[in-house]
């Protein structure tokens, strides 16, 4: 009598997800008229791109960034940003940024920012290498906004934060390392 053999199938287990929210600064300069054309031409634009405060808690005027693992207040991040510029014919901008994502460490935020830096430019490599890695499950709608005719991967950066604990009243005590 043979015995029958049953196979189960295995589920890939979703990671969770938590929010973190990002309060930031941003600027802008350039983007002015260059010439009275029926087809006029435009300065460059410049951003910046400056991380203050990251919360647990939701206020107003910050980036939703959703992560894998609970965070805590007190703990550390470190947020991965991507750099880019873009355009079209008549002008561009620069220091356009992307968050990609909150890190519990610095090594795994260092491993997905170098697959980026390394693969700037074909966005099929780049999402074939991105779900690869362990932190993959992260990476299945992902589209890099860096990739394109006028587009280009200016730099990636990351930001160590602090979770900081935030009251009733909206004030935040910002954790400060010397």
């Amino acid at each position: 009598m043979a015995k029958k053999i049953i196979k189960k199938k295995v589920k890939k287990q979703k990671l969770p997800k938590y929010k973190i929210y990002l309060q930031y600064s941003s600027t802008s300069v350039g983007g002015e008229r260059e010439d009275d054309s029926e087809w006029p031409t435009y300065s460059p634009v410049y951003k910046t791109f400056t991380p203050e405060h990251i919360y647990l808690t939701e206020r107003s005027f910050q980036e939703t960034i959703e992560i894998g693992w609970k965070p805590k207040t007190g703990n550390k991040v470190w947020i991965l940003v991507v750099r880019y510029s873009t355009g079209d014919t008549f002008s561009s901008s620069h220091g356009n940024w992307k968050i990609i994502d909150g890190y519990k460490n610095q090594m795994d935020a260092t491993r997905i920012g170098q697959i980026i830096r390394d693969n700037p430019t074909d966005q099929n490599v780049l999402q074939e290498k991105l779900k690869k890695d362990k932190l993959g499950e992260n990476f299945k709608h992902f589209y890099a906004v860096w990739v394109g005719y006028f587009d280009r991967l200016e730099d990636v950066e990351i930001h160590e934060m602090t979770i900081e604990d935030i009251s009733k009243d909206g004030l935040g005590i910002k954790y400060i390392k010397h």
